[in-house]
């Protein structure tokens, strides 16, 4: 599964009117739309604010012409968000209206380009399920602690230093079972780990 690699923002002007484009990596219905809310309030002067969405949950496809001709904005957009495979992904593209006419296939040409350009710039990326976990040690493994970290790969979010030492990271789901084996089979019963949740993150090509 793939989706933009960043959220970005690019912009052009075709015969006065600026096209803004946006990437957006959503996972949820609620997370699109208040993406976009927050697009139209930073672009309160904005002609038409259109959009297209795709999200893995419930297989579900969105996309609004905002006022633009039927099937010359939204449509375009989801168009290339298909095209490039692309799943909780939510490309917006802002028009500013320059006082001339594209017409019905102009339109769908800047529309289409603001989108493709958007997701160039963006690039793609995986969607990876990672670790989130705890591990907890007396001080005199600290070090060595961290440093088996580094080389796993992980990522330590959390450090709490009490009577012992307790650390919270986060692992690729992949490396996670090769990591507890190897801290368990070097350090036994004096190093705990607690698997918390399973995540997704972006891991760019």
């Amino acid at each position: 599964m793939i989706t933009v690699g960043n959220n970005i923002i690019t912009e052009f002007t075709e015969k006065k009117s600026v096209f803004i484009g946006q990437t957006f990596w959503v996972t949820t219905e609620d997370e699109a739309e208040c993406a976009i809310a927050s697009v139209r309030n930073s672009n309160p002067d904005a002609t038409h604010v259109c959009y297209a969405y795709i999200l893995r949950t419930g297989s579900l496809q969105r996309f609004s012409d905002d006022g633009e001709p039927s099937g010359t904005a939204g449509m375009p957009i989801l168009h290339v968000i298909s095209s490039k495979k692309l799943c909780d992904t939510l490309i917006t593209v802002t028009r500013y209206f320059g006082g001339i006419l594209l017409g019905a296939g102009g339109l769908v040409r800047a529309y289409s380009r603001s989108a493709s350009d958007a997701v160039e710039k963006a690039g793609i990326a995986d969607i990876v399920p990672y670790t989130e976990f705890e591990m907890e040690y007396g001080y005199e493994l600290h070090s060595q602690m961290e440093r088996a970290l580094t080389q796993a790969g992980a990522e330590i979010t959390d450090r709490e230093f009490t009577e012992k030492v307790r650390i919270g990271a986060v692992i690729n789901s992949a490396d996670y079972e090769r990591f507890c084996g190897g801290i368990k089979s070097v350090w036994h019963k004096n190093v705990e780990i607690r698997d918390k949740k399973t995540i997704e993150r972006r891991q760019k090509r």
